[in-house]
C-alpha cells in the first residue's frame, strides 16, 4: 500500500491542517508504509499532475486533507477528486461559509470522507444521507508533541495558543489579564500564537494592546519552544466564541500535555470534553478558576491528570491505526474486494 496525501500547506507554513498532515505522515510512516506529501495550490501545476500520473494500481491511495490556507478558495483539490477515488479529509463543514460548502459538493458527492466529529459528520449527513455509509470519523490530534515531565519546572502561567486572527477570543484574554490586575494577581499572562499574512493588519493592533496590558507574547516558534512552554503553564485559558469541540487543535495540543484548561461551552462540545476542562462564561468567571488552580494543588493535578489521560484517545498511533484500517477497506471496495 502506498499513500500519498495531497494539501495545499506544510510545515513551515502556518496552517494548522498542514501541520496535522506532516504529523499523519510521520505517524503512516511508524507503520512501515510509503507516504509522499504532494502540495498542490493549483489544478494546473507539475504536482496535481504528478499526482493524476501516480500509480493507478491496486495499491495507491489519494488522499486529500481539505481545506488548508495554501490553497485558498482553488479547486484543485475538488478537480482531482473528480478524476480519481479519493479519500478526503473534510477538517472544516459546519460552520464554514457556505461558498466553502459548495465548493464542497465533489468530496460530498463521490468521495469516501473522513470527518473529525460525529457532529461534523451529522450536519454533512443532513444534506446529503447517503454520507454516513462512506464516511468514517477520525479525531485529530495534537501537532505539538509533549515534552518530557521535569519536576524542576515551575508552572506559572496562564497561556494562549493559537492564531493571532479575528473571532478567535482574544479580546477576552485582555480582559482576563485586565480583571487579575484588578484583583491584585500578578499571575502572568502569556500569548504563544502564529501571525499570517492575511490578517497581519490585525495582529499588528493586538500586539501593541498586548503590551499596553502587560501581556508576554511568544510568537512563530518552533514545536519545540511551544512543548517548553507549555511545560511552564499553569493552566490555559481558550475563550472560543463557539464553544470547545473536537476540531480544536490547539486545545488538544494542551490536554495532551497535561495543561488544565479554562474555556467555553458551546453546541459542539463532546461530553467527555465536558469531564475534564474548566468552563467560564466571562474573563470574570476566568479569573476566579484562575485563582483556585493556583491555589489548590489537589484540583490541579486531578484536571492535568485527566487532560493527559483523555489525549491518549487521539494518540498519533492511534490516528495512524484508524486510516489504515480504512485505507484496506477503502482499496477493497475500490477493487471489487479483492
Amino acid at each position: 500500500m502506498r499513500i500519498r496525501l495531497v494539501t495545499g500547506s506544510v510545515p513551515p507554513e502556518v496552517c494548522g491542517v498542514g501541520d496535522y498532515t506532516w504529523r499523519l505522515a510521520e505517524a503512516i510512516r511508524s507503520k512501515g508504509l510509503d507516504v509522499d506529501i504532494s502540495v498542490v495550490k493549483r489544478f494546473f501545476s507539475s504536482e496535481a499532475s504528478e499526482v493524476l500520473r501516480g500509480r493507478q494500481g491496486k495499491g495507491e491511495i489519494v488522499h486529500i486533507q481539505y481545506p488548508t490556507l495554501g490553497a485558498g478558495y482553488g479547486m484543485a483539490s475538488q478537480a482531482l477528486s473528480i478524476l480519481r477515488p479519493c479519500v478526503v479529509t473534510l477538517h472544516e463543514f459546519s460552520r464554514v461559509h457556505w461558498l466553502r460548502r459548495v465548493a464542497s459538493l465533489p468530496f460530498l458527492l463521490r468521495s469516501h470522507l473522513i470527518f473529525t466529529s460525529q457532529f461534523e459528520r451529522g450536519h454533512a449527513a443532513r444534506i446529503l444521507p447517503p454520507i454516513e455509509g462512506r464516511s468514517d470519523i477520525i479525531p485529530i490530534g495534537s501537532n505539538i508533541a509533549p515534552c518530557a515531565a521535569d519536576s524542576s519546572d515551575v508552572r506559572s502561567e496562564i497561556v494562549y495558543f493559537g492564531l493571532l486572527a479575528p473571532k478567535k477570543g482574544l479580546e477576552c484574554v485582555l480582559q482576563l489579564a485586565s480583571s487579575l490586575r484588578v484583583r491584585g494577581d500578578g499571575t502572568p499572562v502569556r500569548i504563544i500564537g502564529a501571525t499570517v499574512p492575511k490578517f497581519q493588519a490585525f495582529a499588528d493592533a493586538f500586539i501593541s494592546r498586548c503590551a499596553e496590558n502587560s501581556i508576554l507574547l511568544s510568537l512563530n516558534e518552533t514545536p519545540g519552544r511551544v512543548a517548553d512552554l507549555f511545560a511552564k503553564a499553569r493552566c490555559a485559558y481558550l475563550p472560543f466564541p463557539d464553544g470547545a469541540s473536537d476540531r480544536r487543535g490547539s486545545l488538544r495540543a494542551l490536554l495532551a500535555a497535561g495543561v488544565p484548561c479554562i474555556t467555553t461551552a458551546g453546541r459542539e462540545t463532546a461530553e467527555e470534553v465536558r469531564n475534564i476542562v474548566c468552563f467560564a462564561d466571562s474573563p470574570d468567571a476566568a479569573a476566579l478558576l484562575v485563582e483556585k488552580l493556583f491555589r489548590d494543588e489537589c484540583y490541579w493535578r486531578d484536571l492535568s491528570h485527566r487532560s493527559a489521560k483523555y489525549a491518549e484517545t487521539f494518540s498519533w498511533c492511534a490516528i495512524a491505526e484508524s486510516h489504515l484500517r480504512l485505507y484496506t477497506r477503502f482499496l477493497r471496495t475500490l477493487h471489487g474486494g479483492n
